[in-house]
This record gives C-alpha cells, structure tokens and sequence, in this order.
C-alpha cells in the first residue's frame, strides 16, 4: 500500500512540472511571435510587398481596358444624335462629318478583323469601294490646269493651241493678230475670242488655287479625325459626350 501511494505522489508530481513546463513553453512561443510579427511590419521589403500585392490587385489588364476602351468608344458613338443636337453652326458640321468619317473607318476595321488582318485582301476590297472617288477627287485640282495646257502661260509658253507665226497677218505695236487677213487662218478664233479666253484663264487659275486648299483641307480633316479615332478606340482620348 506504501508502495502504491508513492507513487501516486510522483505521478502527481510529474504532472504539475509538465503542466508548469507547457505553460512556460506557451508564454515563451507566444512572445516571439509577438516580437517576430512586429519586426515584420517595421521592414521596408514587407510595406513594399504590401504596395506591391495592392497595386497588382487593382491594376486591370490589357483585355479589361481594351474592352473598356471599346465600350466607351461605342458609347460615344451612339451619343451622336445627342451631340449634334447641341451644336451650333459649323460644330453641327464638324460633329455630322466627324460620325461619317468614323463610320466609315470602322466599317474597314470591321471587314479587316474578318478577314483576320489579310492586307492584301483589305486593300483590294478598299480600292474596289473608294479606289475611284478617292482619284477623282484628288484629280479636282486637275481642272485648273487645262487652261494653261491648251493656251499656254504666256507668249513665250504658248500651249496646245499654238498662235499664229504668219507675219502678214501680224500689224502693229504690240504685235496684234489682223481681223481680217483675207485668207482663211486657224488661229483667228483665239484672237477674235482673246477676251473670253482671258477670262477663263482667270477662272481657271482661281478654281486651281482654291480647289487645292480645299482638298488639301480635308485630306488634313481626315487625317485628324483618324487620329482621333484611334485615340477613342485605344482609351488614350477624352471623350465629349455632351
């Protein structure tokens, strides 16, 4: 029974040291964590992760700004109606040629995503559309220069019409062509008509000079407007809805 009772009374005992040893052991663990944790937030690499991870969860990605880009540019489309109501004058003009501009590109852009960006085919099928306006339009200014290809620019640069060299059907001081030189002369009918002839030649000059402002205007319209195009569809432009 002695026996026995001791030892009870060192099992006992084992127990209270372990429970002791477990206590200390966890208050132990416990401070270190504490101070391993607070150590953490104080370095810079660990503030930086956090920016870091933080920044990388909030910055989209290339497909989610690219849709976004898209859906905006849509959406500044479909407010055209909207927009061109509010605009005076020539920003009623500008507004109306912008739409049609950027209907048109877009329509090419579409047929080209179809046929996957195939350039040969994108071209052909643009030249078979616009080819033919675009050289005729290009070709206005053309016009302005028959005057000086059939009459010349001056009596030194004389055109395809040509002038008379006959000296006997010349009189005077300046040289004049004769009214009537009593034999039949093809060049009469430029001396007869020299006053209507340069008034078209004024005409004709005046359309040349006008005509090439004109295209070379909106040949640079076109060009600003495609840029903005591209600028709405890639997110880089801001957009006026109103």
């Amino acid at each position: 029974g002695a026996y026995s009772k001791s030892l009870e009374n060192k099992h006992e005992q084992y127990n209270i040291e372990n429970i002791i040893l477990c206590r200390l052991l966890a208050k132990h663990e416990q401070k270190r964590e504490l101070r391993d944790t607070s150590f953490r937030d104080k370095l810079p690499d660990r503030s930086l992760h956090k920016n870091r991870r933080n920044v990388s969860d909030h910055t989209p990605t290339y497909s989610e700004v690219r849709s976004k880009a898209s859906n905006n540019f849509d959406i500044y489309l479909k407010g055209y109606k909207d927009r061109y109501i509010k605009k005076k004058r020539l920003y009623k003009l500008d507004c109306y040629y912008e739409n049609k501009i950027f209907e048109k590109i877009n329509h090419i852009r579409v047929i080209a995503e179809k046929m996957h960006n195939d350039k040969k085919r994108c071209k052909k099928i643009f030249l078979k559309k616009y080819g033919i306006v675009l050289i005729l339009f290009a070709l206005i200014p053309a016009i302005g220069i028959i005057y000086p290809i059939v009459f010349g620019i001056d009596k030194n640069n004389t055109g395809i019409a040509g002038i008379c060299e006959d000296s006997s059907h010349i009189r005077g001081s300046p040289k004049e062509h004769k009214p009537n030189t009593g034999v039949s002369c093809k060049y009469s009918w430029i001396y007869n008509n020299a006053d209507l002839i340069k008034r078209f030649g004024n005409i004709s000059y005046t359309f040349l000079f006008t005509s090439c402002i004109i295209v070379l205007s909106i040949i640079s319209y076109i060009f600003i407007k495609f840029r903005k195009y591209e600028k709405l569809k890639a997110g880089k432009c801001k957009m006026n809805i109103k």
